[in-house]
This record gives C-alpha cells, structure tokens and sequence, in this order.
C-alpha cells in the first residue's frame, strides 16, 4: 500500500513538474510569421497604439500629439479627418504650454481617449500622469484639445528616472475585472461598487518600463486617484498593454530589450494572473523599438485570422506594422442595422454609430455638427477659471472649450461689454451664479448702460436668497400684495416674499412700480433691509460728498451703512448720486460689493 502511495506521489510530482515548465516555456507567436509596413506616414516619435470600433488610435511622444485612424474590414488605413498631422493634447491641471510626453493610449467605450505620460516635455522630472481626453472636441486655434481631466499617479508607483516612467495604459471595463483581480485595499476581489465616485466605468491599468509591472487604478471624478493592484508582467520593462475583450486577456508587450516578447495575462482572482509568453513573429525586426500593440476586435477576424499593429518609434516611413494573431470567431453577417448616438450634440459635435441589430458590430460612424454657437444664449452657459499657469481663462461649462486665454473678466461673453471694464468682473461673476444674464433670447447682450426696474431688482435679489417661489406664489388674485403686480408674473412671488418678509413696502398709493426704474437710494434701502447684523454704521460717513443732502429722509442710514461697508463708493469722488436711476452694471457691482463685504448673506 505505501509503495503505491509512493508510485502516486512520484506521478502527481512529475505532472506539477511538466505543468510547471509548460507554464514557464516561451511559446511561438499565435499567428502569421509574416508581418508587412502601412505606407502610412507619422512623426519620428510615434508610441502607443489603441484599437476601437474601427479606429486605430496613436500618440507621439515628442509632440505630445494624438492621431486616429479609419479602418476597414478590407484592410485599408488612413487618417481621420482632422487627424492627418496629430492633434495637440494639453494637460488639464498643468501650464496651457507644457507638452505631455505621450507614451500610451487606451480609449473606453464611451469614446475617451485615455494618454499615458512619464514626464512634462517643456521641463519636468518623472511625471507620470494619465489624462482623458475627448477626441471629437473642436481644437482651439493652436490645434490643441485639453484633457477634460488628468491624475497625477506619481506618488502611488516607484520612484524612477523622468524617461523610465509608465509607457502603456489600457481601459478596461468594470465588467471584465469584476471577480477577477485581486483589491489590495479590501484584500478581497475586486467589487467596483465599492469605488462609487469612478470617472469611468472601468479600470484604467498602465505599465511601467523601469520594473516592467502593472498597475490598476480607479479614476475618480475628483482628480484623485486609487491603486488596486501590481502585477509583475514577467518581464523587467515593459512598452504597451492592450484588453482583448473577446479572449478576455490582457497582452502585455515588450520593446527591442526583450526581443518584442509578448506575455497574454487571464485575470483569475488572485494577485498573479495566468500568463503565456510568446515570441515576436519570425519576420517581424526584434531589433526595432515597437512601443505601441494593438489587436483588431474581433469582428475584424477573416479566414481565422484577426489584425495586430505595431508602432516603431524612429521611423516615420513604414512605423505601422501590421500582422495577425488566430481567431476563433466566426464571422457573421451583418444583414439589420440601426443607428445609435454615442454622443449628443451640443456646442460641440456628436457622433452616432450605425450597428448591427444582433452583434452590435460598428460599420459607419458620422460626426452630428454641433447645434448652436457659442453665441446661443439660451443654451450656452460661460464661466472663468484659473488655469495652471495661473492665467484667466474664459471657457464653455458646456463643451469646456476655452474661449480666451488672459481674459480680463466673463463679460467677453456679452458682445456689447468691452475688456477692461470696471464692472466687468462684477458682470461675469453675477452671471455664472445665475443671478443675471443676457438680455436677448438668442444672443449674449447685457445692455449694462440699461436702467433696471424694480421687479427686476428685487429678482436679481430673490435669486441670490434661493427663494422657494413655491411658498410666495399666490394662489388667488387677492393674495398678490399690490395693485400694479399681476399674478402668474415672472416676478410676483419674489415680489411677493419682499413684501412678505419686509423687504419692500411699495408706494402710499398702494402700488409696487412694477416697471420704474430702481434709483440707487431705493436699492441701498433695499440691501440694508436684508443685511447681516449687527453691523457698524460711521454717521459722517457721507459728509464729505456734495449731494448727500439730496439722500431721502428713509435712505439716510442705508446709505451710511452702505459707504461705512464699502458698499457704495460714489458715482465720484464727491458724489453718491441717491436719485440717479441705477444701470445694469451698476446693480451688478452694487451686489457683488455687497456679497464680499460679508452684509448680504444667503
């Protein structure tokens, strides 16, 4: 009985053994030996590659550019249009000038580009940055389309040299890694409901040369970023990662130091994934520096065979190679199709995709123009911000395009408002918050030399204090508190809470002046009823202006509480002006001066 156990123990042995070494051996490449050069041409500098819906994606590493590519079943390559001679990507949290060192691209399947960089190209050290990226954005006029958003992954790898940093990046669904990696923050498999607050709907794994491991992080929204995995490929360096979504594999790839080897990686739950070493096809120079592999998706497969595309760094004749890898598929035809929007218009274009009905295979995209202009006020909406250089810049909340670089104030929105305008600031900032806008349904005009009247003013005020106008809406006639207010007005019921919580007490004769223009007494009057207290009131604080005998008996101490707060500075030096109408522009600096002195409070 022992020596049968023994006989046993032996077999089990030599089985784990063969295993062992099969597991450990280099396999030839599964696919044609033969590989042929695209007659394609790109910059010297050509990196990663990435394929999606019939779009072959690259980046160049000097120029920090990104190039797209059509193609078909047929065979046939060229360059999208737009895309002949690269777009120029710009980080979003770094100086507009600074030129990401683009080494990888993935894209997801919402149609964002993801760039892997190691390094800013205008000056930096290690660098080791991702950034998205929508393709089908409008270049502004330096052919540059910045990121919609970056992640500074630096800190959460190894500390390594600026060119020795993460050449590889791949999108991959949270479908596909659900289960199937391993969390080191939870110590369980990976659940991606536990990361809420992800940008996008998978995990984003990049490669680093310096120790050849791979990374997998969770993109958030908020810039930040969380590692969930390392992975060691099987090699010392590696050059490009790419998600066979039909094998439901991850190929990792090497360069010239490791002879073009390639390892195929199959998640399993655990920290080490299976993986098989290949060889690089006989015919393909293992001499060449190829930094960019991607394999066709699967509907690409003819006569068992699927694209694979490398792409040299060096050259720029002949950098795009193309061979195959053995496939399974069976090639179905395409008889039903519909056409699906991936993304809606907007101020930028769109894109739909004509599918099949039954394998949702994508055989025709067509771009969808953009519906409206940036000058379209009723659908575009404007803010500033300060970039990374520390410039002002105006920009569409909407598509995020940037308008103008070193912009004075938001009122270049406004084409009757001038740069450099002392109420310019005060105009824009109004504006984002949604407290004023344009004064055309169809055009940005503000009209700031423009008289406001009363039921605008107490409007602009009521939007500032979030009123509920469903509490001061009046539900009989009765209820409105003046005879000149009509009800179911765009201003009754923040005319109506002014009357309601003291704000305004109308006319002797009963009557709000609906349409009469607000005077500057009357809107000090106005703040000051609202006003934080306690406050401090200077009593001489208007005797050095000449017309302050002309103040109205009521606005006698607003006004003082106004010009104590820095409120109110004078129409001059030496006039307040109580009786003058009150313009647009002045309504939009008396509240803002309001608002940062600390006495209008929500």
């Amino acid at each position: 009985m022992k020596k049968v156990l023994f006989l046993v123990s032996v077999v089990i042995f030599a089985i784990l053994m063969a295993a062992s070494v099969s597991a450990s051996e280099t396999q030839p490449w599964p696919g044609d030996a033969d590989v042929y050069a695209s007659d394609l041409t790109f910059s010297s500098n050509s990196s990663g590659l990435d394929f999606r819906d019939g779009k072959l994606y690259s980046v160049d590493n000097g120029e920090g550019s990104l190039y797209v590519m059509e193609v078909t079943r047929e065979g046939s390559i060229k360059f999208a249009d737009g895309f002949e001679s690269g777009v120029s990507i710009g980080y979003k949290t770094r100086s507009y000038n600074c030129v990401p060192d683009a080494e990888g691209v993935s894209t997801d399947d919402n149609g964002f580009v993801y760039i892997a960089a190691e390094r800013d190209n205008s000056g930096s050290d290690s660098l080791n940055m991702v950034l998205k990226v929508d393709p089908l954005k409008t270049p502004n006029n330096d052919n540059i389309i910045q990121a919609d958003r970056d992640w500074d992954l630096t800190s959460a790898m190894p500390s390594v040299g600026s060119n020795k940093g993460i050449e590889a990046v791949e999108w991959v669904s949270f479908e596909d890694v659900n289960g199937k990696i391993l969390d080191k923050n939870t110590g369980k498999v990976f659940d991606s409901s536990d990361y809420p607050d992800s940008d996008s709907n998978g995990v984003v794994f990049v490669g680093l040369e310096k120790n050849g491991h791979i990374y997998g992080f969770v993109l958030n929204s908020d810039g930040s970023s969380v590692l969930l995995c390392d992975i060691a490929s099987g090699f010392d360096g590696i050059m490009a990662l790419d998600y066979d979504e039909y094998e439901n594999v991850l190929w990792a790839v090497t360069d010239d130091n490791f002879d073009n080897m390639a390892a195929k990686l199959t998640f399993n739950g655990t920290d080490t994934p299976d993986s098989v070493k290949y060889l690089a096809p006989d015919s393909l120079d293992t001499s060449d520096n190829n930094e960019g592999f991607a394999i066709a998706d699967h509907t690409y497969t003819v006569e068992g065979r699927r694209p694979v595309f490398r792409l040299t760094d060096g050259p720029t004749k002949g950098a795009l190679i193309i061979g195959t890898v053995f496939c399974d598929y069976e090639v179905h035809e395409c008889l039903a199709f519909e056409w699906v929007i991936v993304k809606e218009p907007s101020c930028a274009n769109g894109l739909k995709e004509k599918r099949c009905i039954e394998c949702g295979n994508v055989i025709e995209t067509e771009v969808i123009a953009s519906l409206y202009g940036h000058n379209n006020n009723s659908q575009v909406a404007y803010a500033t911000r300060i970039n990374a250089e520390g410039r002002k810049e105006l920009y569409c909340k909407i598509c995020e395009l940037v308008i103008d670089i070193d912009a004075t104030n938001i009122s270049l929105v406004f084409e009757d408002t001038p740069h450099n305008t002392w109420y310019g600031d005060a105009v824009g900032y109004i504006y984002t918050l949604g407290y004023m806008g344009s004064t055309s349904p169809d055009r940005f005009t503000f009209e700031p030399a423009t008289n406001t009247s009363r039921a605008m003013f107490v409007t602009i005020l009521g939007r500032y204090k979030n009123v509920n106008i469903e509490n001061y809406t009046p539900t009989e006639s009765g209820q409105v508190p003046f005879r000149d207010v009509e009800n179911n007005k765009w201003y009754t019921p923040y005319v109506y809470w002014a009357q309601q919580t003291g704000v305004v007490m109308g006319y002797p004769d009963g009557n709000f002046g609906v349409n009469d223009n607000i005077t500057r007494e009357q809107i000090v009057s106005i703040l000051f009823r609202v006003a934080k207290t306690p406050y401090t009131i200077d009593p001489d604080s208007i005797n050095s202006f000449s017309d302050a005998a002309d103040i109205s008996g009521y606005a006698e101490e607003p006004f003082m509480w106004a010009v104590t707060n820095g409120i109110v500075s004078g129409t001059s030096k030496t006039t307040l002006s109580p009786k003058k109408n009150a313009s647009r522009a002045e309504i939009a600096q008396l509240m803002v001066n309001a608002i940062d002195s600390g006495m209008l409070v929500k």
